[in-house]
């Protein structure tokens, strides 16, 4: 994801560079940049430990919260929030045997 993510930042600053050449304009600064917390995020999220993936919501919280409409990002924080709960429930797995059927799991 990073590698696209990045490939996808390279071709859109490449397409506003050659699009200003063409028409004479000239830009100072261009208006795509790396986003270093979902890059960050993104280094966090390949570890899978529990303390990995809450930091790499915080920021990509962070990262949604300046750019709300970039869904790459929201499924980004799904993805981390998905793999913070599972790691906390072991896996969310439904036990279908009569094995834990005890009383102290039934509450």
């Amino acid at each position: 994801r990073l590698q696209m993510y990045l490939r996808t930042t390279a071709i859109m600053v490449l397409q506003t560079t050659l699009t200003a050449a063409a028409t004479g304009l000239h830009f100072e600064f261009l208006s795509t940049q790396i986003d270093s917390d979902r890059v960050r995020a993104a280094s966090l999220m390949r570890r899978r430990s529990l303390v990995d993936c809450e930091l790499a919501i915080k920021l990509l919280e962070r990262s949604l919260a300046r750019n709300p409409d970039n869904h790459d990002v929201a499924l980004e924080c799904a993805v981390a929030l998905n793999a913070c709960m599972r790691i906390k429930t072991h896996s969310n797995t439904l036990h279908i045997t009569r094995m834990l059927d005890t009383p102290e799991h039934k509450k």
